[in-house]
């Protein structure tokens, strides 16, 4: 008895819960039947330790307890979307040459050792090419240059090695090729004069969000995340999806998955966490890439700006989620299964009823709308809660 006690509470250690443990217990009973003796179950002191570690462990027990309220799916979004350090080396990139009208080649050149900032100013000196002495110093101040002043320090705060040049890429050097192709958006630079022609605000804004645009992973997750949770699709539906099963109309998203009985509905919402908007601007990205057909898979693998057409496996679509969580600062450990949950909870939170919340999620039974329900309810409705405890 002991030793069995003993093997139970290490597998609790392990993180090994819930129905895992009790078919554990079921072949080691089968074993004692076999040897003509009692099942452990049905000994008193394993039935106190299996209640015993049922009331210790936290609700949910581990991931898949912890769903992805609607709230949390927005800051996940919210962290897909926030502009990578390359996009704001680039964005920076751009407001310093159109502030100071220099070259790509002196953007290239320039190291945080010429730059000086201050709360109002930032002091850039220019160095000569092939020269080792510093020249041309530029005063950019607060109140005159505002967004590259700011950009500048934001840029210098993310930056962990100051030893490398401003706009040097991960690898450590500056990219000359990228620095040259991005300021050929701007006004041609002038070599007699050695400056180029600054532009309006909204022309520049303009160039800006073309050459910063997101990326096809943030785009990609983006519509991972508002689509999945919206639908409350599983990861097995997720990989399967393709192109074909997902239609867009003004009011919103439909998904026709082979793996439904029924359509399911995602309704617009028109701010930045709108699913139709999110899916569309996906969609727009596979099919500039010729990787928009109805046979493709809705969301595919990407590495870089390289969309492959291999679909996410499960494995990826749990990394997916568990790197924006991270990205998020959520203390938890998400995978993609919490989506679906998520939007059950939140559904069953909102008021609407259990039959429709199965329907569209696609629950066989009410049986697991209701597991969700206690699970819901347990802190929201406890006795304690309504005595003010």
């Amino acid at each position: 008895m002991t030793t069995v006690l003993l093997y139970l509470t290490h597998l609790q250690s392990r993180g090994v819960l819930g129905r895992r443990l009790r078919t554990t217990l079921g072949l080691l009973d089968t074993g004692a039947r076999l040897d003509g003796d009692p099942p452990w179950s049905t000994h008193p002191d394993i039935r106190r330790l299996l209640r015993g570690l049922h009331h210790e462990a936290p609700l949910g027990g581990d991931a898949r307890g912890q769903p992805l309220y609607r709230e949390l799916v927005h800051a996940l979004v919210d962290a897909t979307m926030t502009p990578t350090l390359d996009q704001r080396r680039w964005r920076t990139a751009l407001l310093l040459a159109n502030a100071t009208g220099v070259s790509a080649a002196a953007l290239s050149r320039l190291r945080w050792c010429d730059v000086r900032l201050t709360k109002e100013s930032a002091e850039v000196r220019w160095r000569s090419q092939g020269a080792s002495d510093r020249h041309e110093m530029v005063v950019l101040t607060r109140s005159g240059a505002a967004r590259t002043h700011e950009a500048l320090r934001d840029l210098w705060l993310r930056s962990g090695d100051r030893t490398r040049p401003v706009f040097a890429s991960q690898w450590g050097a500056s990219d000359y090729r990228k620095m040259w192709r991005l300021c050929e958006s701007l006004p041609a630079y002038d070599r007699t004069t050695r400056r180029r022609l600054p532009l309006p605000g909204a022309a520049l804004e303009e160039i800006i969000e073309d050459r910063c645009a997101a990326t096809p992973q943030q785009l990609r997750d983006r519509a991972l995340l508002l689509v999945g949770f919206g639908s409350a699709l599983t990861t097995h539906e997720a990989t399967a999806l393709t192109i074909g099963d997902i239609r867009s109309s003004p009011q919103g998203v439909v998904l026709d998955s082979l793996r439904r009985r029924d359509l399911v509905g995602i309704t617009a919402t028109g701010d930045q966490y709108c699913p139709l908007a999110a899916w569309q601007a996906w969609l727009d990205t596979l099919l500039a890439v010729e990787r928009g057909s109805d046979e493709h898979p809705a969301f595919p693998q990407v590495a870089g700006s390289r969309i492959w057409v291999r679909p996410l496996a499960p494995e990826r679509l749990n990394k997916v989620i568990a790197r924006r969580a991270e990205e998020a600062g959520l203390a938890h450990v998400y995978n993609f299964t919490n989506l679906r949950d998520g939007w059950i909870r939140t559904a069953l939170r909102d008021g609407i009823p259990a039959h429709e919340v199965a329907s569209h999620a696609g629950l066989r039974s009410l049986q697991s709308v209701a597991v969700h329900e206690r699970r819901e309810n347990l802190l929201r409705d406890n006795v304690a809660g309504r005595l003010g405890l």
